[in-house]
């Protein structure tokens, strides 16, 4: 009888570790399908957003002036609308982002709707001035310095994306500014 209680002493922390070691890899294994799960939705929302940021940019360059083109009549209501709309699905998708995470990368979002909601105000100041010359051209400049801005944004979050959805890492420069508690950009 002592060697079958000796027997079930021995065989128990073995069965227990055996079953703590079979539960941590389910865990491991579950989280990995977790992890790829998140990843396809964040891939999703940062590609959507994307889309209509880009989608953004497209509307309105037949319009736009350069200082050295001769003058255009002012934003019509339709583009003022076109653009406005745009916007809103912009900052749609940023939200959506945000949501999503990782921080950095809502950060970068948020820059992209900020400039497209910029340059869409531009285009409203553009149609409310109409013959004003010099506020139009002020318009113009300030339209351009927006749409910039959104482009050098939407790059930096393609980036910062395209890094953390490939290695799961937070870009380096983003990782240093971040201990500190401190926005780079």
């Amino acid at each position: 009888m002592e060697s079958e209680v000796a027997a079930a002493l021995i065989a128990t922390p073995v069965a227990v570790l055996a079953a703590l070691a079979a539960y941590g890899a389910g865990k491991v294994q579950g989280r990995g399908t977790v992890d790829s799960v998140r990843r396809a939705s964040q891939r999703e929302s940062y590609a959507h957003l994307l889309a209509t940021s880009y989608a953004f940019t497209r509307i309105g360059e037949n319009w736009l002036r350069r200082p050295e083109s001769p003058p255009q009549p002012a934003t019509s209501a339709e583009e003022v609308d076109q653009l406005t709309v745009a916007a809103d699905r912009v900052v749609e998708a940023s939200f959506v982002v945000s949501l999503e995470g990782p921080a950095h990368i809502a950060e970068r979002a948020m820059h992209i709707s900020g400039y497209a909601m910029a340059a869409a105000g531009t285009a409203r100041t553009r149609h409310q001035v109409g013959a004003n010359e010099e506020m139009r051209r002020e318009a113009d400049r300030l339209d351009g310095v927006y749409r910039t801005q959104l482009s050098v944004a939407m790059s930096a979050f393609t980036f910062d994306a395209s890094t953390y959805l490939n290695s799961g890492k937070v870009p380096r420069r983003r990782r240093w500014w971040s201990r500190r508690g401190t926005a780079s950009d």
